[in-house]
């Protein structure tokens, strides 16, 4: 276990035995986590979406993070707001199991209104960051922003599926739909994206085996 300050945390390393199979593809050299790391080896899916989520999309993600996890699925999300914080509380709510992937250190909060959800899912849960906090605290917003990409790419290795709840047409959570087809992992869009006509990636993406 390391710590900065009075922070503590643990890493993973690429080149050891624990490291898990499905991040190989990713080349990542290290992950930095608190929590339960056998959680890495569990049957999971993904819940992922906007943060300006509609009440609709709550719902959904809601009712999706309940029925999986009492059919044994960890969930897996990324502690923003909207879609993945209903996701990650639910599965909560249900005595489930989850983990948080995040776009920040370790030792930040993002956004600031998540802090408790996120310390309850290092203390109970899994919470994981492949983001390095010296380098993060070195550089300026627009390049720290490019890890959240990474992220997404990261939740899509990690699950047996993605299930994108709510997204806008410039979601980050195409990111993960489109690694989710470079992995050969399974992407589930919900038909009220199908059946609305301002988004154009669904149809896109169902042409392409979602």
């Amino acid at each position: 276990m390391e710590q900065i300050g009075c922070y503590r945390y643990n890493v993973l390393f690429r080149e050891t035995a624990d490291y898990p199979d499905r991040l190989l593809p990713l080349e990542l050299p290290l992950l930095y986590f608190r929590g339960d790391i056998s959680l890495l080896g569990s049957p999971s899916v993904s819940i992922v979406g906007a943060r300006k989520a509609s009440p609709r999309g709550i719902k959904s993600a809601q009712m999706l993070a309940s029925g999986l996890s009492q059919l044994g699925y960890t969930i897996v999300s990324g502690l923003a707001a909207g879609i993945d914080a209903a996701a990650h509380s639910e599965a909560i709510r249900c005595k489930g199991k989850t983990i948080g992937v995040i776009g920040t250190p370790i030792n930040a909060y993002y956004p600031r209104e998540n802090r408790a959800l996120q310390e309850k899912i290092a203390s109970e849960h899994l919470l994981l960051s492949h983001v390095p906090f010296f380098r993060y605290s070195r550089q300026d917003y627009q390049k720290n922003r490019l890890f959240f990409p990474e992220r997404n790419r990261i939740m899509a290795a990690l699950s047996d599926a993605t299930i994108i709840a709510e997204a806008s047409n410039q979601s980050g959570s195409l990111i993960q739909a489109r690694e989710c087809f470079r992995l050969k992992k399974k992407l589930i869009i919900l038909k009220p994206m199908l059946d609305d006509k301002t988004l154009t990636w669904p149809k896109t993406y169902m042409a392409q085996g979602a």
